[in-house]
C-alpha cells in the first residue's frame, strides 16, 4: 500500500532516533574508511542509521559537525577527535548523549577505543633492537602541535623513546 513509517513521529514516541553520528578526519585514510564501513554494517544490523561527517582535521569543522549531529538528535556520537583540552571536554560533557572517542583520547571522562600505542611501539622497537640494528629512525607528523589532538602520535613517540 506504499506506507512508510514517519521516523520523526516514531522517534518522539520512543524517545530515541535510532541514529548515530560518526565524525572522522577523512575517508582517504584507510583506517577511517574501514572503521566507518564496520560501524555502518553493525549499525544496520541493529536498525540504526549512521550520519557520517568528515572534519579534514579542522577544529572548527569538528565542532560544526557535532552541532549538526545534535540538531538531528542523534542518540550518540562516535568521534575521532582533533580538538582537545578542558574546554573541549566541558563542551562535550554538556551535550548529555553518549560519546565514544576513537584513536585520539579526549579524557578519562569519555569512553575510548584504541590500542595501547605506547606499548605497541615499545614492542616494535625492541624487536628491531633484538634483531641487531644499530640505527632506528622515527618518522612522524610534527609532534609539537598544541592545537589539535595528537594523542596517538605522542604515545607512539613516547614508546619509541622508552624502548
Amino acid at each position: 500500500m506504499g506506507y512508510r513509517p514517519h521516523h520523526l513521529a516514531r522517534s518522539l514516541a520512543r524517545g530515541k532516533t535510532m541514529t548515530i553520528g560518526m565524525i572522522i578526519l577523512d575517508l582517504e585514510n584507510q583506517f577511517f574508511s574501514q572503521l566507518a564501513n564496520s560501524i555502518e554494517k553493525k549499525a544496520k544490523e541493529k536498525d540504526y542509521f549512521v550520519y557520517l561527517s568528515v572534519t579534514d582535521g579542522s577544529l572548527k569543522k569538528e565542532k560544526k559537525c557535532i552541532e549538526n549531529l545534535l540538531d538531528r538528535r542523534v542518540d550518540g556520537i562516535i568521534l575521532c577527535p582533533v580538538n582537545k583540552g578542558e574546554k573541549f571536554k566541558d563542551y562535550l560533557k554538556d551535550i548529555k548523549i553518549p560519546i565514544v572517542s576513537v584513536a585520539n583520547k579526549i579524557s578519562d571522562d569519555f569512553s575510548y577505543i584504541g590500542i595501547n600505542d605506547r606499548k605497541a611501539m615499545q614492542e616494535g622497537v625492541k624487536y628491531i633492537i633484538n634483531r641487531g640494528y644499530d640505527y632506528i629512525y622515527y618518522v612522524s607528523p610534527p609532534l609539537k602541535n598544541d592545537n589539535t589532538n595528537i594523542y596517538a602520535q605522542k604515545e607512539r613517540f613516547q614508546g619509541f623513546k622508552e624502548a
